[in-house]
Order: C-alpha cells, then sequence, then structure tokens
C-alpha cells in the first residue's frame, strides 16, 4: 500500500547499470545530477550552476553537440578522475570563439584545469526548461564535486548502494509508448529489491511521459 505517493528518491549508480543493462522497454537510457561549481577566471571565481552526467547524455536525449564528443564510457565510472568538460554554447561565445576552436581549451573549475572535449548546441538546457547548466561533467568526478560542494566531511561515492544522487531518463523504443512501458519498468523493481534489499525495500520503479524514471517511496 502506498503511504508516501508524492515522495521520491534517485538511483544509485549500480541501479543505473541494472536499468541501462536491461534496457527494456528503451532504446538509451542516461544518469545525470545538478552541482555548483566554482569557475575561476583570473583572480576573481564565480558560481556555476552545473550538471554532472553520464556517457550518452546528449544521444538519449537526441541533442547533437555543436562540436567535439560526449563523454566515454571510461569517464563515467566512479572515481574515474577524469578532468574533462563540456561546455555551454554561450560560454563559447562569451570566449570570442567558434565551437570548434573551443575543443582542447581548458577550463578552471572548482581550482582544477578540465580540457574541453565538447561543445553544446545553442539553445540546450539539458533536463531543466528555465535553468540551463553551463558545463557537463562526467559522473567519474561525481564524488569529488558533490564533497566539495558539501563540505561537511562525509563522503559521496557513487558506487555505494546508499548514494541515490542520480536521476535517469530513458527514450523509448519505436512502437511503445509510457502506458506500455510502464509495466516493464514496474518489473524492474523486484530485481532491485533482490539485489539491495534494504535500500530498495518498500520501492517500486515508474516512469512519467517525459521518460524520466522516478522511485516513489511507498513504506
Amino acid at each position: 500500500e502506498t503511504r508516501r505517493p508524492d515522495r521520491y528518491r534517485g538511483f544509485s549508480w549500480r541501479e543505473y547499470e541494472q536499468i541501462r543493462a536491461n534496457r527494456e522497454p528503451f532504446d538509451a537510457v542516461m544518469a545525470y545530477s545538478m552541482t555548483l561549481l566554482g569557475v575561476s577566471d583570473g583572480d576573481s571565481t564565480r558560481r556555476s550552476f552545473s550538471a554532472i552526467v553520464s556517457s550518452g547524455y546528449f544521444s538519449t536525449l537526441d541533442v547533437p553537440l555543436a562540436a567535439g564528443r560526449e563523454f566515454t564510457a571510461d569517464a563515467e565510472r566512479p572515481k574515474s578522475g577524469q578532468r574533462v568538460v563540456i561546455v555551454g554554447h554561450q560560454f563559447a561565445r562569451k570566449a570570442g570563439l567558434a565551437p570548434q576552436a573551443m575543443l582542447g581549451r581548458t577550463v578552471r573549475l572548482n581550482a582544477r584545469e578540465h580540457t574541453i572535449v565538447g561543445v553544446a548546441p545553442e539553445g540546450f538546457s539539458g533536463t531543466m526548461a528555465l535553468v540551463a547548466p553551463e558545463f557537463w561533467l562526467p559522473l567519474g568526478v561525481y564524488a569529488s564535486v558533490t564533497d566539495e560542494m558539501m563540505r561537511d566531511g562525509g563522503s559521496s561515492k557513487l558506487s555505494d548502494a546508499k548514494t541515490h544522487g542520480l536521476m535517469l531518463v530513458g527514450r523509448l523504443r519505436a512502437g511503445l509508448d509510457v502506458d506500455t512501458a510502464r509495466p516493464m519498468v514496474a518489473g524492474l523493481s523486484t530485481s532491485f529489491a533482490g539485489r539491495d534489499p534494504v535500500e530498495n525495500k518498500d520501492h517500486e520503479l515508474v516512469i512519467d511521459r517525459e521518460g524520466i524514471i522516478w522511485v516513489p517511496e511507498l513504506g
């Protein structure tokens, strides 16, 4: 019986891997989280609203980059430590450079140099309509970026089953609609509970019409 249908939680890395490996009923699945970054510009530092994303983030949303490439599978693995970044189109415009000319340059984020490997298309706001990320980082830096932001001495290891910091979006296979896909997604709940019974007790998966997968709390 659903006692808290209006409350949801995110996903762990292992849950994301399990859904992506299963794939049914999706053509593609991606994961993301939002964060704040410190952007160094000379002697000053400003805050930037940014995203931490999996490989295939842009392709799952069917959004081609203006230049460069997406993150590799190696870059998304927990603690990969790859300091690469995809920048927003407006960031390239402020630099006075064409998107292609931005590739290979560096930007200092959270006091570390990151190499630009891609530029997002003009007007792309990610998964949020009102606020667009300025930068996209790979999931492999999730723990360090999150801990730096919180600065509370805690740990946010993406590989920890208790870390539910990811949101998921899936692109449905051709010929399927949300109503058809809903029982397929719900069927994953049983396998989730079998793998991590403590973390997934009284939870089940649901999907909305934007393709976002959620975990409502049932107990």
